[in-house]
């Protein structure tokens, strides 16, 4: 396997071995090799808990600050490359190529702009795409340039999980708990599935998910301290529970793919089982209490009931924590690992997978002896009304995921080669959904989506990409032995995890649970680079400085771009908002200089025109809010909003095939939505003005 090095301008002279302790580059001190590494481990760390915390960070201003935070790390580390030379970045050809094609992904991203139906979307996801080459780059040189770079990134990602564990458990035990600007656990009010601090239930399922196997990791390595592996096997517990109260079916199948993915290749396998068995019989009693009091599974339960029944469950919880410590204990003290050679691996495998087709043959001839596949096919392709159920969903229901399926590929068949636009699909499936007001942001499948938005060639590159590297991490750790084995197939496995996971949702939309995954596979990756290979020509200072400003340039900019669809969208919400508060004529019109502001700052979006047309009716212009709404409308065509704004508009101002005509557009954007066809019976209501009136002749509509 070839190698590909990406040597810093500044490094050592020509013979000069990086792990000299003679002199050289980089310096011989070892705080000042291991600090800029490890600086940026915590870094990565501290923006994927941020990110979790703040929703996901899928949605601005919280996505924005997480990408201006990358472009600032990314400019620390550039720093340290050129200049001192403790980070370095390289990786094997399969991953180099990996790495290739999701820049070129991100490049498609933004070339969709020339056709795309939802531009603005489009500029945020070309952002969104940038972030992910940033992390994976970044977690390649922290891979690459830390001694020990997968089991302190584990171990940390540890740390972050249990953060999230804790906080979500918190809504069940404390739901009362309020710290103005900072914590607010009474998130389970209406819906007693834990979902905070993600915001969705299958995300948090999946982020906990992650943890497992490097929890498991630590607690059965002897070289770890004690209490160190006593405090991972109680995190077991509590990320097992966390999976549990989420009521998940996708974070359940993760779980179950990161363990049987880490008892495979991981080693160790049957101390492994045993501690995941005691953490799981462990579990059971907090989840029994917390399924089974009503206040802690109903819907709309007060506070107060809630806060009862969270005492009740801490009770268990911590009892139930103790007990698991003591036997933990035990456990730990005998050496239950068992070697097997490869042949006898190979034949214990063999029988495990002939055991589970049997079981699986069973079961197909069941339901197909009792009808239960057809009752099950149906079910699973019929429309549903979404509902966020208070009970654990065992039903084989896709919950709509069926008809956003075939959406998008109808999408797609229509525009196979460049797709309608990267993150057109809320507008895309309203063109072609199938099944009324079912309309969602993302159709609950990644590759099924990258099809339609971003075409074949989109969706080529971004599955190429993560393939590739998901094949340089199992190459990492196959070269690996011992613990750092153990850590890189934790690692791997949850790479895996996110693989299947996002067949039947939609975590590429969500940077809080994707970059942790880069994270891993860069790390992965960069951690195969042999640290005696590493040698390269000093450079002049001149050289090294002129290629920093410019990469510290480009990242400004990409911070710019991060920063201005957000502010935009910030000064057109403020600008409704002022309006609002106000009847006084000059703070509506500073309302207006506020919205028009906003328009300037995204010239990709609307929102700020339509912002000045509300306040332009307010002042009793309707005239100028018509201008506004056509600029809008001229912007965005496929605005369905600003199309509905106009034709109510219009209608006011009696212009009846303007109306109509808006109309039109509102009825084409939107076929089986009620709105369009409300608004064409509301203008029945109008006559035709007379050829002489001065709203006679309609105003041209740009047409999409």
């Amino acid at each position: 396997m070839t190698t590909v090095q990406l040597s810093r301008p500044g490094a050592a002279e020509a013979g000069r071995d990086v792990d000299s302790p003679a002199g050289g580059w980089p310096p011989a001190s070892e705080s000042a090799l291991s600090r800029a590494p490890g600086a940026l481990i915590v870094g990565l760390l501290l923006l994927v808990l941020y990110a979790a915390f703040a929703h996901g960070a899928n949605t601005d201003p919280a996505e924005a600050r997480v990408q201006i935070g990358l472009s600032a790390l990314a400019a620390f580390a550039a720093a340290a490359w050129l200049w001192n030379g403790t980070i370095r970045v390289g990786a094997r050809s399969r991953a180099v190529t990996g790495t290739a094609l999701l820049v070129g992904f991100a490049l498609w991203n933004g070339i969709t702009l020339l056709w795309s139906v939802a531009p603005n979307q489009t500029w945020l996801e070309l952002n969104r795409e940038i972030s992910y080459v940033l992390v994976l780059v970044l977690a390649i040189a922290a891979g690459a340039s830390h001694r020990r770079p997968l089991q302190t990134i584990a171990t940390g990602y540890l740390l972050v999980a249990l953060l999230v564990s804790i906080y979500a458990l918190g809504q069940k035990i404390a739901p009362g708990l309020h710290i103005a600007g900072l914590i607010d656990l009474n998130q389970t009010a209406t819906f007693a599935r834990l979902q905070a601090p993600l915001d969705y239930w299958n995300a948090l399922a999946l982020f906990v998910a992650f943890a497992v196997p490097i929890a498991l990791v630590i607690a059965r390595d002897p070289e770890q301290p004690r209490r160190m592996r006593m405090a991972a096997l109680l995190a077991v517990e509590l990320t097992l529970l966390v999976v549990g109260l989420t009521y998940s079916r996708g974070g359940l199948v993760a779980l179950i793919v990161v363990v049987v993915v880490t008892l495979a290749f991981g080693g160790a396998w049957l101390k492994t089982l045993m501690l995941l068995a005691a953490a799981a019989v462990a579990t059971v009693p907090p989840l029994w209490v917390a399924l089974s009091l009503h206040s802690l599974s109903g819907a709309n339960v007060p506070l107060s009931d809630r806060e009862t029944a969270g005492v009740k469950f801490a009770i268990v919880l911590v009892a139930s924590l103790a007990l698991l410590y003591a036997a933990g204990r035990r456990l730990l003290d005998r050496d239950v690992s068992i070697e097997l050679s490869p042949e006898r691996r190979r034949r214990a495998l063999r029988r495990l997978a002939a055991g589970a087709a049997f079981v699986v043959a069973i079961g197909l001839i069941v339901l197909v002896v009792s009808g239960g596949i057809s009752h099950a096919w149906h079910s699973f392709t019929t429309p549903h009304a979404t509902a966020n159920v208070n009970v654990p969903n065992i039903s084989v229901s896709s919950g709509n995921r069926w008809v956003w399926w075939k959406d998008a590929v109808g999408a797609w068949s229509d525009k196979p080669v460049a797709g309608w636009g990267a993150g057109s699909f809320q507008v895309v499936d309203l063109l072609y959904s199938t099944a009324g007001n079912l309309s969602v942001h993302d159709a609950h499948n990644v590759p099924v989506q990258w099809l339609a938005e971003t075409g074949f060639v989109g969706a080529v590159l971004a599955i190429g990409a993560y393939v590739l590297l998901l094949v340089a991490g199992l190459d990492a750790a196959r070269r690996k032995t011992g613990t750092e084995r153990a850590f890189a197939v934790a690692l791997l496995a949850a790479g895996v995890a996110y693989a299947i996971h996002a067949l039947y949702d939609w975590d590429w939309e969500l940077p809080g649970v994707t970059f942790p995954v880069l994270l891993f596979l860069g790390a992965l990756a960069g951690s195969g680079m042999s640290r005696r290979a590493w040698r390269s020509r000093r450079r002049p200072d001149a050289v090294r400085a002129l290629t920093l400003g410019a990469t510290t340039f480009v990242l400004c900019v990409y911070a710019v771009s991060a920063l201005l669809p957000t502010l935009a969208a910030t000064k057109a919400s403020a600008a409704l908002t002022q309006a609002g508060a106000t009847s006084s004529r000059v703070e509506l019109l500073h309302a207006v200089g506020t919205a028009q502001l906003a328009s300037r700052l995204d010239p990709l979006s609307d929102d700020g025109l339509k912002a000045a047309a509300s306040i332009s009716v307010s002042l009793g212009h309707p005239v100028q809010a018509r201008t506004y709404l056509l600029e809008a409308v001229g912007r965005d065509p496929s605005d369905e909003l600003a199309w509905e704004q106009l034709a109510n508009l219009e209608r006011g101002l009696r212009d009846v095939r303007a109306a109509r005509q808006a109309v039109a557009r509102v009825l084409a954007l939107d076929p089986r939505g009620t709105v369009g066809r409300r608004l064409a019976l509301n203008l029945q209501e109008l006559r035709t003005p007379p050829n002489d009136s001065a709203t006679a002749t309609s105003t041209p509509l740009p047409v999409h």
